[in-house]
């Protein structure tokens, strides 16, 4: 995409924020980059894990558009003494490039212009942020094209301890909210890595999709206008506010649940196979 495809858009809080013409989409609408950053996915991660392995911190990004989410859990990683290794995936470098010529207005790139510009040039790029080691790669291409066909990179990189899933909403960009492509970032993850996937959607479809995926589904911290957001985990443990019966009774109600199975957004009600697996998934066994 050029440069004219992405605006800047004040926010009515005053801060500001990308705009991607092309997909009519804002970035972090309501409260802003930093603010969302923070709440949503550093918050949320559980960055204190930091603390309890001599193992690097694994942070998979996916969607770096202007780098807010990683750099926010950047900051706040660096409460803590330890190792952090972000991988973003983006397949498109145009809307960071345009945050870097506008950091007047998007303040949290200031601090690491210098550190992104790096990182842009080269993709990958290691710094001391206060206690925290950081190391940071950009894997540039399609995220499910990638982790498809990837096997013998994924081999090598450690598991994740966290997901920040910040794509394109589903209408917008269903390939990447397929059940296939979330089976299969499940599967990569080990039984002995705790991971937490944070999504900024409540969306029934995308909760109904990542339980039959195999995860672990809870309610997520409150947003701007999103009362709540969705938290997922290849462990109970993780999960401070599970998805109970009284969600399950509404997704089985809902006339959009099921999940993607093809690359085309579709609101439909739960199959009764869905219904099935759903009423045997763990989660609402105990």
């Amino acid at each position: 995409m050029p440069h004219s495809e992405h605006k800047l858009v004040q926010l009515p809080n005053g801060t500001w924020s990308l705009h991607c013409v092309g997909v009519a989409e804002t970035y972090h609408p309501v409260v802003g980059p930093e603010v969302e950053g923070h709440i949503l996915y550093a918050k949320q991660i559980h960055l204190e894990r930091i603390k309890s392995s001599p193992a690097p911190f694994v942070v998979w990004d996916v969607g770096l558009g202007g780098a807010a989410n990683a750099l926010a859990v950047i900051k706040e990683a660096s409460l803590f003494t330890g190792k952090i290794v972000i991988y973003s995936f983006e397949h498109n470098l145009k809307p960071l490039q345009f945050a870097l010529e506008h950091t007047e207005q998007l303040s949290y790139l200031s601090p690491f212009k210098d550190i992104v510009q790096q990182l842009l040039d080269s993709h990958k790029v290691s710094f001391q942020y206060k206690q925290v080691s950081v190391s940071w790669e950009i894997i540039y291409g399609d995220f499910p094209l990638w982790i498809h066909s990837a096997s013998s990179q994924l081999e090598k990189m450690p598991s994740p301890s966290a997901i920040l899933y910040d794509a394109y909403s589903p209408k917008k960009n269903p390939d990447m909210y397929t059940l296939a492509l979330f089976k299969k970032i499940k599967s990569v993850l080990s039984d002995n890595t705790p991971c937490l996937l944070v999504s900024y959607s409540r969306a029934t479809l995308l909760r109904s999709t990542l339980l039959l995926a195999g995860f672990y589904v809870g309610k997520g911290a409150a947003t701007g206008e999103k009362e709540e957001t969705t938290v997922a985990s290849n462990t109970l443990s993780l999960i401070q506010t599970p998805l109970d019966q009284t969600w399950l009774s509404r997704a089985q109600r809902s006339t959009s649940a099921e999940p993607i199975f093809q690359s085309v957004y579709l609101q439909r009600p739960l199959s009764e196979e869905s219904r099935y697996q759903l009423s045997i998934h763990p989660q609402f066994r105990i």
